[in-house]
């Protein structure tokens, strides 16, 4: 009985091990958003926020978060559950802005990080 119980136990280390091994690179590789870049289109009333943020797994580590104030008051705030690409992407958002306008974006990794930038409208 003491072989089994010790052979089961030996298994579950075994497991717990490879799965932590698969778990940690990831991890070990996150990192804060590299790059945003900001642009707005008063045309269209769209704001493009271009992120550059590496992920070899863009669905367990990515940007979680873009949140966006205009003017000092947080106006959108959205939650993502993965990235669309392993690098670079962009998000469109359609928010109205004259002229003088303040926008101040932050991306946030879903493990480690973020990265604020300004863009005033023209």
């Amino acid at each position: 009985m003491k072989d089994r119980t010790k052979s089961l136990s030996q298994r579950i280390c075994l497991i717990s091990s490879l799965l932590l091994l698969g778990v940690l690179p990831g991890i070990a590789q996150a990192t804060p958003p590299k790059d945003i870049q900001l642009t707005y289109n008063p045309a269209e009333q769209t704001l493009a926020v271009a992120i550059t943020h590496y992920s070899l797994m863009p669905g367990f580590h990515y940007i979680k978060n873009v949140d966006i104030k205009k003017n000092g008051q947080i106006i959108s705030k959205n939650t993502y559950k993965n990235q669309p690409e392993k690098e670079y992407f962009t998000y469109f958002y359609n928010i109205p802005a004259a002229a003088g306008d303040d926008f101040e974006v932050t991306a946030t990794c879903s493990f480690y990080g973020s990265k604020t930038v300004n863009l005033k409208v023209k």
